[in-house]
């Protein structure tokens, strides 16, 4: 007789909704004029984080006599008498800041405070006479459920992460928020047959573990998830709710004034980083320890894009398996809340998304790395800091030799009169030489220094190389390579591929080089010290951080 493994197959738990939706009785304050109007309220969020919320308004109660009735409470100006009658502009540029809508359902309550835009919509229909509708767009809302314990975990439904899902831990065998829960079995089992159930009673048990308040924390995929993941690269659909994110609460607070001065948003910056592409939430969650819901919260949170846009993993999960460690150990990061780390992180993961122009992908770059030379202090050179006195001396007697010589050509230009452009252009020459050994302003140099503060040798590596190999510009520095096209970029816009004036694979090669050590630096700033998978490799890599050294040939940066 066979042995009938079915038994234990995990089934998935549903407990995860994509779309919000509350329906009932709406009471809508407003400030001034004083006043309320209720009526039957719909609110709908769907996982594309748009949102709709509609009321059917039946009733009208001001503290004062209002003869224009709801146009008068909703707008924010007086009525204007004009032949006789009073009359408001429409739509105002203001409205009356709505304090408080509150939507009671049968399961708990939607509450929207401060809302200052609304969309007010007039019909008259024949059947049934004017019917008035009040659209409402709160930046912040809530919604409570009636009968909760108190909030245990806070949840995150994922839009758009795509990656591998590996790791495992029997700590999380009966948690209630798990998807997919793990199957017990019965002690009778038959000996022979028990490691093939134990197998399948765990198989769809597969996480991205991390730690958040000293407990662990883990991304589940949803049911669904491998029809969506297909359908997301297959450009079938925008976006989707494809995981969800887990940890405890602890001591914190989920009152709305709180909740941003703990809660870890910057965990979807560093998804994003890792997987390649933007991740987003539609809301967030708290649930109780049976993992019944206690509040959701609605708004924008994170900077993560809904729309699905598929970029290079800097993280595999099969080859490097980093991104709880990366979600766990980036915490300690003192500079995590820093605008300049943002702003590198940001332009990193947006420099690194497919189906965009080759200028917008180094525009992106450039700007990380600008960011992080001015952090660093590393934006400006003084030309002469590494030279002897005596050198010093000897360049600035030949720099006013020379500043001499072109004044006296100038001077000739001007008792001429014939030269008066050639007159400009030589007067800036002369300030140019003035100020040759002053500070200067160039990105190449820059991020030189930088990656000599992080100890890398890529500059070294490609000096070595132009060196050996002339380049058609015949600039011989990687910093001036870097200066060149990200003047380029910045200045004009554009390259020039069909002249030939600019190559498509040198340019390439830099930018997947600048993007390779924009993650390197990004790493060890958050304190990341496992695998990674190179951006300039043509396969995917599993290297440690510090895997370029000073015999690392260029060709394996990606250069010709």
């Amino acid at each position: 007789m066979n042995f009938d493994y079915s038994i234990f197959d995990q089934k998935p738990n549903y407990w995860l909704p994509t779309h919000a939706e509350y329906e009932g009785e709406g009471i809508a304050e407003f400030q001034e004029p004083k006043g309320r109007v209720w009526g039957k309220t719909r609110v709908v969020f769907d996982e594309f984080s748009e949102h709709s919320i509609e009321m059917q308004v039946e009733g009208l109660e001001p503290e004062k006599s209002l003869p224009l009735g709801l146009n008068q409470l909703i707008s924010a100006y007086q009525p204007k008498e004009e032949n006789g009658n009073l009359t408001l502009p429409m739509p105002p540029e203001k409205y009356n800041l709505c304090t408080k809508l509150t939507v009671k359902t049968h399961d708990g309550e939607f509450v929207a405070e401060n809302i200052e835009w609304l969309s007010p919509s007039f019909e008259i229909n024949v059947e049934t006479g004017k019917r008035e509708t009040l659209f409402f767009h709160p930046k912040l809302s809530r919604f409570d459920a009636t009968q909760s314990n108190p909030a245990k975990f806070w949840v995150m439904p994922l839009i758009n992460f795509v990656s591998k899902f590996m790791e495992y831990d029997a700590r999380l065998s009966d948690h209630p928020l798990r998807i997919f829960p793990d199957v017990t079995l019965p002690s009778d089992i038959p000996t022979e047959n028990r490691s093939i159930a134990e197998h399948i009673a765990t198989q769809r048990s597969r996480f991205i573990l991390f730690e958040f308040n000293k407990t662990l924390g883990f991304i589940e995929a949803l049911p669904d998830y491998k029809e969506k993941e297909t359908r997301l690269l297959k450009r079938q659909i925008p976006s989707a709710i494809t995981s969800v994110m887990v940890g405890e609460i602890g001591n914190n607070s989920i009152d709305l004034d709180q909740i941003e001065k703990w809660f870890p948003f910057f965990f979807l910056d560093l998804l994003a980083l890792a997987s390649g592409n933007e991740v987003a939430i539609p809301w967030i969650e708290f649930r109780d320890n049976h993992g019944d819901l206690v509040r959701r919260v609605h708004g924008n949170m994170g900077f993560g894009y809904s729309l699905f846009i598929k970029g290079q993993k800097a993280i595999d999960e099969v080859f490097n398996g980093g991104t709880g460690k990366l979600l766990t150990i980036a915490q300690k990061c003192t500079d995590l809340q820093e605008s300049y780390l943002f702003v590198a992180l940001r332009h990193t993961i947006l420099g690194g998304r497919g189906t965009q122009t080759i200028e917008d992908k180094l525009d992106h770059f450039c700007r990380a790395l600008d960011a992080l030379c001015e952090h660093y202090k590393l934006s400006q050179q003084n030309l002469l800091s590494l030279t002897t006195d005596a050198d010093k001396t000897s360049i600035q007697n030949a720099i006013i030799q020379a500043t001499l010589k072109i004044k006296s050509v100038l001077q000739a230009a001007q008792t001429t009169g014939d030269m008066a452009t050639q007159s400009r252009y030589l007067q800036t020459v002369i300030e140019r030489l003035t100020n040759a050994t002053k500070k200067e302003n160039k990105f190449g140099l820059a991020v030189c220094d930088l990656l000599k503060k992080f100890n890398f040798p890529d500059a070294d590596i490609l000096d070595i190389h132009y060196a050996n190999n002339p380049r058609k510009d015949n600039l011989k520095k990687w910093a001036d390579v870097l200066s060149r096209y990200r003047g380029r970029v910045i200045h004009t816009g554009f390259f020039n591929f069909k002249t030939n004036e600019h190559e498509f694979e040198d340019i390439w090669a830099v930018i997947q080089h600048l993007h390779d050590i924009l993650l390197r630096i990004l790493f060890i700033t958050l304190g990341y010290d496992g695998k990674y998978n190179p951006t300039v490799l043509k396969y995917t890599g599993d290297m440690p951080l510090d895997w370029v050294n000073p015999n690392t040939p260029a060709s394996q940066l990606g250069y010709k």
